[in-house]
């Protein structure tokens, strides 16, 4: 009964997976999903109908292999033909419009057979047989069909019919790491404890995964750790192709991955396709079909609550889980312990000092118009955000004082950007976003004023919207959900600059908060 259950919960996720709407990042990872269902479920495929467009693959459907109509014999004696005008059939298809992303799409999916999905020669008992021949045994069809015939003499089991019951419980790893966190995403999804869901997600890169996200949380960007995608099973081949040269190859893949403009990262890619033609089909096949999910030229807009997965940050995970692990101790224990004493003394330290204190401390500044903003804002972000929160905005408003602050007309800043962005090198977990970038995806004639903010080390600018948003080119509005130091020191020269509570992501508020943040009023700097 446990296995009828588990089989019958198996199935339903399959389901879940392959349905009208679903989306795949490509033709292969498409067919693996309808193959795996009809693996599961108990039938076969064939494929059917195709359209190209400029050798390009565009539509394609699959049908079940009893789909068309039975051809009778010449002496119309009974058909032999499987074809029965069985109705499933999926297609599929890659549009051309709206679609930036080039995924495949489910069109249509009729899903239901009128026919059983398996022979009914299989008994409950057989099906039990096979499955613990299968799964546990590890016995294969040749010996199993040899045991079952002699077993059950007066059953009908066919060759073909006998794979495909077999199918059903010799799924692939992939599927099974696909239903499993399918079915985890789905359990926290239904958590009464999240607020929102999720806006990024970083995993490692196997398909499993990217299925199981995009099934789940259609609207979530999902990310590749740059870990796991150099050290996955398909780098171990690369690493040896290319001996000598690996070292380098990591330098300039770096260059390129970390380049902020999609232009300079085609520009540094076809150099990685010209030096390293030993690995050209590793950067394309792996690599570049996915340059979505690890480029940051195109997730550095993304909120990651400025997290990144990085070789030092996985090195010391690997200490501390080799060390958790002699030591007997759950790595949730013990990050539910840091967390908990990080609050506390992030308390500690902001209760034993008053707002007086905070401002002679923090606020080094001569201009009262400067503190008493500051001190509204740090009044405001009290009464919603957690005491680790207030503290990390706190210093993001210290720092906007060793800035200076000056505003340029649009064409100059273009200009100016253009000299900075020529001498800027790549410092890790260091990220900028073009104003040609920002420039692509808003209407500059809503652009109130453009600054520059900087110091001897670093250029950033902000751009003042119409509507009291404002960009930012250091991206910490996006990654963090805070406001950051460069526009903190911009408020303190204009009152267009507007501090507002929404500024800062949900994410970060106080739970069960009392007070509504939309009816918070806007503080500026009074000239």
């Amino acid at each position: 009964m446990e296995s009828e259950t588990n089989s019958q919960s198996t199935e339903d996720t399959v389901r879940e997976i392959l349905k009208e709407g679903s989306t795949f990042r490509n033709w292969d990872e498409a067919s693996d999903v309808v193959y795996n269902h009809a693996k599961i479920l108990g039938f076969n495929l064939c494929k059917s109908r195709k359209k190209e467009c400029g050798g390009e693959l565009r539509k394609r459907t699959f049908i079940c292999e009893r789909s068309g109509k039975p051809q009778k014999n010449k002496e119309d004696k009974q058909p032999d033909s499987k074809k029965i005008l069985c109705p499933w059939h999926v297609n599929l298809s890659l549009p051309e419009k709206n679609n930036v992303e080039k995924l495949i799409i489910v069109t249509k999916f009729v899903d239901h057979h009128n026919h059983e999905l398996h022979p009914k020669d299989f008994t409950v008992q057989v099906i039990q047989d096979v499955e613990i021949l299968t799964k546990h045994c590890k016995v294969g069809a040749v010996i199993q069909r040899k045991y079952l015939r002699a077993k059950y003499p007066g059953h009908l089991l066919s060759n073909q019919d006998l794979s495909n019951v077999i199918g059903r419980f010799k799924t692939s790893r992939e599927v099974l790491d696909v239903i499993k966190v399918f079915n985890h995403l789905i359990k926290q999804k239904d958590d009464s404890g999240w607020k929102e869901e999720p806006k990024t997600i970083i995993t490692d890169t196997e398909r499993a995964m990217d299925v199981a996200v995009k099934s789940v949380y259609r609207n979530c960007i999902h990310r590749y750790s740059i870990w796991h995608l150099l050290y996955s099973n398909s780098y171990h081949h690369v690493n040896k192709k290319l001996g000598s040269k690996h070292e380098k190859f990591l330098e300039d893949f770096f260059k390129c991955q970390n380049s902020l403009q999609e232009e300079i990262f085609l520009q540094g890619w076809q150099c990685l396709m010209k030096d390293y033609p030993e690995i050209v089909d590793y950067l394309t096949n792996t690599l570049y079909e996915n340059r979505n999910y690890w480029a940051k030229a195109f997730v550095v807009e993304t909120f990651t609550a400025n997290l990144d997965s990085i070789f030092h940050v996985e090195v010391i995970n690997s200490v501390i889980s080799t060390t958790l692990a002699n030591l007997q101790i759950p790595i949730f224990d013990l990050i539910d312990h840091i967390n908990n004493q990080l609050e506390d003394h992030c308390r500690q330290i902001y209760e034993k000092h008053d707002q007086e204190i905070i401002r002679q401390a923090i606020f080094k500044t001569n201009d009262p118009r400067t503190m008493t903003l500051y001190e509204l804002v740090n009044m405001q972000i009290e009464r919603y955000l957690s005491a680790v929160c207030v503290n990390l905005q706190l210093h993001e408003m210290e720092l906007s004082l060793n800035f200076i602050a000056k505003k340029y007309d649009i064409g100059l800043i273009k200009n100016i950007e253009k000299i900075f962005v020529a001498k800027r090198y790549f410092v890790v977990n260091d990220y900028y976003l073009p104003l040609s970038k920002i420039f692509s995806m808003i209407n500059t004639n809503e652009i109130l004023e453009t600054w520059s903010v900087y110091d001897q080390h670093d250029r950033n600018f902000i751009l003042l919207m119409n509507d009291g948003y404002h960009w930012c080119t250091c991206l910490n509005g996006i990654h963090y959900g805070l406001v950051c130091k460069h526009y903190f020191r911009v408020m303190t020269c204009t009152p267009k600059a507007r501090f507002q509570i929404t500024m800062i992501s949900k994410r970060w508020y106080k739970e069960n908060c009392e007070n509504d943040p939309n009816f918070e009023p806007p503080l500026t700097y009074h000239l």
